[in-house]
């Protein structure tokens, strides 16, 4: 059975009319998504040599050795607030071991900032002297 080409545009009219919309729809989501995407050279990603700082108990008169002492810091933001406003730190509060231990860091930065990542991520620790 031959159909007409009218015929083959007016069977199912509303079920391809819909199909033909959402196709449209979902081609003009993704056109301006992209477009509005931003690249990787717009994200001005920096990476800042940062010392590590040490929190520790008020009156705890400790002394420690942090290996490393400066650590990369991987930050989205303007370069002057990236070298003025990141710190790292260990935080050593609750630290009682004897030995050498790998603790955790982490980075303080104002809200303009935005840390992506601390490489590495963590230090190791050791109690000197108390």
């Amino acid at each position: 059975m031959k159909l007409a080409l009218p015929d083959i545009i007016q069977r199912n009219f509303w079920l391809k009319f819909f199909s033909v919309a959402l196709a449209a729809v979902i081609w003009l989501g993704i056109h301006y998504d992209i477009r509005n995407e931003l690249s990787i050279s717009q994200l001005n990603i920096n990476n800042i040599a940062v010392p590590v700082a040490i929190i520790a108990a008020p009156g705890d008169n400790r002394v420690f050795k942090i290996t490393p002492s400066e650590v990369v810091v991987f930050a989205v933001g303007d370069k002057a607030a990236l070298h003025k406003g990141i710190r790292v730190f260990v935080d050593l509060t609750k630290f009682h071991s004897r030995q050498s231990a790998a603790e955790e860091l982490h980075a303080d930065a104002p809200p303009e900032i935005n840390v992506i990542t601390i490489s590495p991520q963590t230090v190791a620790v050791e109690q000197i002297s108390r």
